[in-house]
């Protein structure tokens, strides 16, 4: 057959064995079916890990949530170009261009629905709670129920703490008092011109930081959390570090399995007759596969199958075809030989896969603390580092370092095998960009400074009716322009704080809107549920001093000569009649208690008074000699002492009052008075008012104790039957730290990190041997001469036994690798004596200041309490008349003006006090509970909050229904889980399904 003929013949075949190498070679399988290959793989490699319900695998998906805003509904294998800057374009080639994707940047919006329908639900949220908690105060009796106040209503302080003082008394129409909370904003409060003072400032308290009319989404803490679950940049970043951590995996399994190889190369050669070889044309067809496999032992098998087959077309009858068949086997058995080296990389790949989990587990919960408190670290690097943290390791980038992805490939050409495709440890590493760090925020934190600009306004809405009602004093002679000037002077303090304030919270709620990834011109607000009984506690006790002082008022309106025949069974009436008195005790018992004193003669009421005067200083006497000796006097003796004092009002204020009767009244009517003597009458009506303002002090007393009932209490801190908040600080330390150092994640990470230090000194050790390797090599193939592809072995076989030795002459690097080796176990020992050191010294801490939170939150309450009574006894003294001979600016003035002034300036500071107090004890407790481990998240991201009573050491049987818990201690399950940390699960569980829109990897 001619060489021509023949050549037409293998045509067909050489144009598809070229067409089919260029579309291997150059194309190979789409892009789709390489990512989905790698989704599920990582899904299996995850699935199989997943089995300790500790550090379950929840929340975890590799693509953007649809809701979020990154969310990318483009083909993630050919997204649009991004839009390029300018100058970069301009300055460099473009090779690329934007395909039929064009060039667009893609932002999810799916977040804002949610968001509004959140806003939806928290505002119809609160106006049923406003609704219920003005029900509340209507049956109640405290306060006027038709002046409540919401945290964004009116504020106004009660009309009667700034009235004229019973020298001047109100009409029959005196307004009643308004009951608003403190914290509420006053920017509905009516400013008329008056209003405004000389600098030219609102009276509301409104500045240059508040924007009128935007929209806001108000959110709650758990939603914020939820948003964070699909919106954090962070959270995301942390998935894919799961998902990275899991590629090496694939890949060192892979190392283990049989790897094929299959190439070919056509080569078209033609030379002329002056060249070294002479006249040549012809076709060359190479062909080759093999397989590969590399043992647990680190052995090495190879087995090639080459062909090539050369069609001569100068001479017809020239065309060959030689087969070659190729088998080795290969076994290190002193350096490089052995299981502890052959799958050190394997082992490693997997155990960073567990610290990846582990570290993920973990991160949810420490990014629930940053949401809320700001206390869960900083983020920084695309990497969320906590605070307090044990060790760096394992914090990386998920693992694409040691096992990274391979570079390059098989050479062009190369038909023969010359090792294993893809060897364990190959080269290369993938660098993942940087995130740009956010200034850290949090729910809690935020929602705080936005109460305490609440408090702001209304301390500057209180000060302006305090200042125009000095002006007024001014203008009556009363005070001097020096008092006036020390009450704007505040005013303008107060405003200030305001601006500083305000100011605060705005640069806060930005960098809280870049931790939940929202854009930061996105206008929300927190909802300040969590404040809300604190805030409910701030109302009531206002309500007792703005009614108190009403009633004040309310009986100034006596002081009239024409109304002296009234006063006796007017303020009876109000003793028990007045809101400030109703569904009291005192209000119910005040008239039997009178009538006795009423019914005694002069002589018996100044008698009993005496006696009671002789006892009460017997009393003091006593206690005077109990403190000489460092003893408190008894609960009895305190007890009758409080009980004279109140007898001893009732009695004062009955001789008084017969005194001013006797003087101004006579057979029910007025008694003609002599001018002179008005100024000498209205002294005498202030001493009975007085006395009559000390028997209310019992109501008020009554009103407190109820008030003190109603703190809300602080969350219970308990672990393992320990309540850590009042047991034995020892015995709370101790249970804290036993509990940390079994079931801290991170911890569990070092310990096996340990572990990973200890294995490599064999893994060095074995590189200071020598070298002695067994070989076999099998070599067969067809007849050279012929075109006989099939005809091989027989005499074409050849079988070679090597066997390579070298003595460890020189081992200078492996020397110094090993001692290195030897070193790390030290550090990583060390490290580990650290990392259980620091995790006890955090729960230790948290629990320490978490009891001086506890007890810092009963002083604070005193505090408060004082707070309002010093505003009291200021006002009192301010509505008093003056005595007689005072001169306008006076020292008296002055003194009531400071003390007013102070009294005022010490209410917020108190009311911001306690309420930090409450945020930083939820702070150090999440970061406490974060820390033992005992945050279970629900599928929202949310924390399970549920302390049970076995975890602080109550019987099982006073729990609400259900079957009894097991018993506590440290093998106790957790909340929310069904075993002890670190037990696993008798079968591997699936990846959790996407919810809430979320993609699944395949």
């Amino acid at each position: 057959m001619s060489a021509r003929k023949l050549f037409s013949l293998w045509r067909p075949a050489l144009q598809v064995a070229v067409a089919t190498e260029l579309l291997l070679h150059g194309v190979g399988c789409s892009r789709p079916f390489y990512r989905k290959q790698a989704d599920k793989e990582v899904s299996e490699i995850l699935g199989d890990k997943d089995k300790y319900d500790a550090w379950k695998i929840d929340n975890f998906h590799i693509y953007p949530d649809p809701q979020a805003r990154f969310a990318d509904p483009s083909d993630p294998d050919r997204p649009p170009k991004p839009p390029d800057d300018p100058a970069a374009y301009d300055l460099s080639p473009n090779p690329q261009k934007p395909g039929k994707a064009g060039v667009a940047r893609v932002e999810g919006t799916g977040y804002l629905a949610l968001i509004t329908k959140w806003d939806k639900e928290n505002r119809e949220k609160l106006a049923q709670e406003e609704a219920t908690e003005k029900a509340e105060l209507a049956r109640a009796n405290i306060g006027d129920s038709d002046d409540f106040v919401g945290p964004k209503q009116e504020i106004r302080l009660a009309s009667a703490t700034m009235q004229a003082p019973p020298t001047a008394p109100s009409g029959p129409g005196t307004p009643a008092p308004s009951s608003g909370p403190l914290g509420a904003t006053p920017s509905s409060v009516e400013t008329t011109p008056a209003e405004i003072n000389q600098t030219g400032l609102e009276a509301t308290g409104r500045t240059s930081l508040e924007i009128a009319g935007r929209p806001t989404y108000r959110i709650s803490l758990d939603q914020a959390a939820e948003l964070a679950m699909f919106n954090s940049r962070e959270y995301q970043d942390r998935r894919e570090n799961l998902y990275l951590a899991a590629l090496p995996v694939s890949q060192e399994r892979f190392a283990f399995t049989s790897q094929l190889f299959a190439a070919s190369e056509a080569v078209r050669g033609a030379s002329g007759s002056q060249t070294a070889s002479g006249t040549t044309n012809s076709w060359s067809i190479n062909n080759g596969a093999g397989l590969s496999k590399v043992l647990p032992t680190g052995g090495l098998l190879l087995l090639n199958f080459a062909n090539q087959t050369v069609f001569d077309f100068t001479n017809p009858k020239s065309t060959l075809s030689t087969t070659t068949l190729n088998f080795s086997a290969l076994q290190p058995l002193l350096k490089g030989g052995g299981q502890a080296v052959a799958l050190e990389s394997l082992t490693q790949a997997e155990r960073n896969l567990l610290y990846q989990i582990r570290t993920f587990a973990r991160f949810r919960k420490e990014l629930y603390v940053e949401i809320a408190s700001n206390s869960g670290g900083s983020i920084s690097g695309s990497s969320f580092q906590p605070t307090g943290i044990l060790s760096n390791n394992g914090a990386g980038g998920g693992g694409l370092g040691g096992s990274g992805i391979a570079v390059g490939g098989v050479p062009s050409g190369a038909t023969t095998i010359p090792g294993p495709i893809l060897a364990p440890s190959s080269p290369g590493s993938l660098n993942l960009g940087a995130a740009i760090t956010p200034a850290p925020a949090g729910y809690l934190n935020t929602m705080l400074q936005n109460i305490e600009i609440y408090i702001d306004k209304e301390n500057i809405s209180v000060l302006n009716l305090i200042l125009q009602r000095y002006r007024g004093l001014l203008e009556g002679d009363v005070v001097g322009p020096l008092q006036v000037q020390s009450v704007e002077q505040q005013l303008l303090t107060g405003r200030a704080n305001l601006l500083t304030d305000q100011q605060q919270y705005l640069d806060s709620i930005d960098s809280f809107k870049i931790e939940l990834g929202v854009p930061t011109n996105l206008n929300i607000e927190t909802d300040d549920s969590v404040l809300r009984p604190l805030m409910k506690q701030y109302r009531r006790s206002r309500a007792i001093i703005e009614e108190e002082q009403a009633a004040v008022m309310d009986a100034s309106r006596l002081s009239t000569l024409d109304k002296a025949p009234q006063v006796r069974p007017e303020l009876l009436n109000m003793m028990q009649k007045t809101t400030f008195v109703k569904g009291t005790e005192f209000a119910k018992a005040i008239r039997a208690r009178l009538a006795v004193w009423e019914a005694l003669s002069d002589k018996d009421l100044k008698d009993k008074l005496e006696t009671i005067r002789q006892e009460t200083q017997a009393l003091l006497n006593r206690q005077a000699e109990l403190q000489k000796n460092d003893k408190l006097p008894t609960p009895a003796d305190q007890a009758r002492l409080k009980a004279l004092g109140s007898e001893s009002d009732l009695g004062n204020y009955e001789r008084v009052l017969r005194k001013y009767e006797a003087d101004y009244v006579q057979g029910g009517t007025v008694k003609k008075l002599d001018p002179t003597a008005e100024r000498r009458r209205v002294v005498q009506f202030r001493d009975v008012a007085s006395y009559w303002q000390k028997i209310l002090v019992e109501a008020r007393d009554e009103r407190w104790a109820a008030i003190r009932k109603g703190w809300p209490e602080l969350p219970q801190c308990c672990v393992d039957g320990v309540d850590l908040i009042h047991a034995d600080l020892s015995t709370a330390e101790a249970a804290a730290a036993r509990h940390a150092l079994a079931n801290r994640f991170d911890l569990m990470n070092v310990r096996a990190q340990m572990v990973d230090a200890w294995r490599q000194l064999a893994v060095f050790a074995n590189a200071l041997l020598g070298t002695f390797t067994v070989q076999y090599n099998l070599a067969t193939n067809s007849p050279l001469t012929v075109a006989q592809p099939t005809n091989i072995g027989g005499s074409g076989t050849t079988n070679q036994l090597v066997l390579n030795t070298q003595l460890p002459l020189v081992r200078i690097q492996e020397r110094n690798n090993y001692r290195g080796s030897q070193i790390a176990y030290q550090r990583q020992r060390r490290a580990l004596q650290e990392a259980e050191d620091l995790a006890v010294r955090a729960v230790r801490s948290e629990i320490h200041l978490l009891r001086v939170y506890a007890e810092s939150y009963r002083i604070q309450q005193r505090q408060l309490e004082l707070a309002y009574l010093t505003i009291d006894s200021s006002l009192e003294a301010l509505q008093a008349p003056s005595p007689p001979g005072t001169a306008r600016g006076g020292d008296g003035p002055a003194a009531l003006t400071q003390q007013l002034l102070s009294a005022q300036r010490s209410l917020p500071a108190a009311q911001n006090a306690l309420l930090a107090i409450w945020i930083n004890y939820l702070d150090a407790r999440l970061q406490l509970y974060r820390d033992l481990e005992l945050m279970p998240l629900d599928a929202r991201g949310v924390w399970i909050d549920e302390i049970r009573a076995c975890d602080c050491g109550l019987s099982s049987e006073l729990l609400p229904g259900g079957p009894p818990l097991p018993a506590t201690g440290s093998g106790a399950p957790t909340p929310g889980s069904q075993q002890r940390l670190g037990e696993p699960r008798s079968i591997p569980l699936p990846l959790p399904a996407a919810t809430g829109g979320q993609k699944r990897m395949e």
